[in-house]
């Protein structure tokens, strides 16, 4: 299912794709998410003032079950670092971009 995911916080920018409606139903096994901040959910993401003429830069580390990639609107700074359970990807945005333009995206790559 694509929609809103229920957290306590119930941001409205970020959603999932549980396994049964992903692209290829044989090796769906995670569920999926993707942030999606336009036209003003990025400050349910970050704290920002969320209009399109506010441009940031950012570092953004980022830790996901191990076997999933992270991936975002941002330059990976190194390898990621790997643990029994877990994966860690650093990422950093030296160029302001609008904040309705971050995109955090962790799924089975």
């Amino acid at each position: 299912m694509v929609g809103a995911t229920t957290n306590k916080r119930r941001e409205t920018s970020v959603y999932g794709i549980s396994p049964p409606v992903a692209l290829d139903l044989e090796e769906a096994k995670t569920y999926e998410q993707f942030t999606q901040c336009q036209a003003i959910h990025a400050r349910s993401l970050v704290p920002c003032q969320d209009t399109p003429r506010v441009k940031a830069t950012y570092d953004a580390t980022v830790v996901v079950d191990k076997g999933l990639t992270a991936l975002m609107s941002a330059i990976r700074k190194d390898t990621p670092t790997h643990d029994d359970k877990t994966s860690t990807y650093r990422f950093e945005q030296t160029m302001p971009i609008p904040v309705s333009t971050i995109v955090l995206i962790h799924a089975a790559i």
